[in-house]
């Protein structure tokens, strides 16, 4: 993602973690990509990295497309 929180890469595994092809998902923020909800729980950690920190974390979340999702995240 870039500055703006706007997806530029995606790869096959996120098209197949959130059930969105790769084209939807270009250019959409991590806010919309997540919903709300989820990106709230995330939020604090995606800017800790933006700053450049290095972070590490576990979750749980119910992204937009309604799946429950578990996670590590390094």
């Amino acid at each position: 993602m870039n500055r703006d929180q706007r997806c530029r890469v995606v790869n096959k595994d996120y098209e197949r973690w959130f059930g969105i092809p790769r084209s939807r998902i270009a250019g959409m923020s991590v806010k919309e990509l997540l919903g709300a909800g989820p990106y709230g729980l995330v939020m604090e950690h995606v800017t800790a990295v933006l700053r450049g920190e290095a972070v590490s974390f576990e979750g749980e979340m119910h992204p937009a497309g309604g799946v429950r999702r578990c996670f590590p995240a390094e």
